[in-house]
């Protein structure tokens, strides 16, 4: 499976605001049925902090592939928009195909990514155990 998230003035997120989606940031997935990872399970999607997420999907999927919630929703339309509602408080999960590739657009408003700290480039003082330090 693969999954990239791309954020701000991304191409894609352009043309997914061209579309009339309010977003800052497009997780672009696919997945192939015949993948060793099984499909999305329930969860919530903590980085998306707005109101609504967007969600399409499309593809060759053979057998279910839509995304469900715990409301009973189910969103099983290709190539459409699905206004998902806020998917950091509803759980939501991605049906099982048994054949053909999915691939999902979610379109959200999230914070800024988390940039982990480089490590000090700073040169270490080495030590030589024969002499001492060097």
């Amino acid at each position: 499976p693969y999954s990239n998230t791309v954020r701000g003035d991304h191409p894609i997120v352009a043309e997914v605001r061209r579309q009339g989606i309010p977003c800052n940031s497009v997780c672009i997935n696919r997945r192939r049925a015949d993948s060793v990872t099984p499909p999305m399970g329930p969860h919530r999607d903590s980085r998306n902090t707005g109101e609504r997420s967007y969600v399409m999907h499309w593809g060759q999927p053979i057998g279910e592939g839509s995304l469900c919630d715990q409301l009973g929703n189910r969103y099983g339309e290709q190539r459409v928009w699905h206004n998902c509602g806020d998917l950091s408080k509803i759980t939501h999960w991605v049906e099982p195909h048994y054949s053909g590739t999915r691939y999902s657009l979610v379109a959200f408003t999230g914070p800024p990514p988390r940039v982990k700290k480089r490590p000090s480039t700073a040169p270490e003082k080495c030590v030589d155990t024969d002499r001492g330090k060097i």
